[in-house]
């Protein structure tokens, strides 16, 4: 439950992230009252909590991902269950992530 509401946090960051897009091509005088309002302790403290529970939330993923997987590794998957997967469209849309999750996770 955890995991799901740290990525309330996310939009948080990408509207943070356009405001100092905007900023920027605003001008330097624009840039500078951003960096102004940003250096704010309430600003900071948000930034860091927020920080945080996008690192939570992605480790997390990392973790929990290949294990909700039809394959964990080329070495425990049968011939006959690779061909089986072949012929639905997501057996040919989770091969990269499986082939990328078999080798992170050796």
């Amino acid at each position: 439950m955890l995991r799901e509401g740290a990525v309330s946090s996310s939009p948080g960051s990408f509207v943070y992230l356009l405001l100092l897009i905007w900023r920027v091509l605003q001008g330097d005088a624009a840039y500078q009252e951003f960096l102004t309002w940003s250096a704010r302790p309430s600003v900071l403290v948000l930034d860091i909590v927020s920080f945080l529970f996008l690192v939570y939330h992605a480790i997390t993923f990392f973790d929990a991902a290949p294990r909700a997987l039809w394959c964990t590794s080329a070495a425990s998957a049968s011939p006959s269950s690779w061909s089986a997967r072949r012929t639905t469209p997501r057996g040919w849309s989770h091969r990269p992530w499986c082939s990328g999750s078999s080798w992170v996770r050796k």
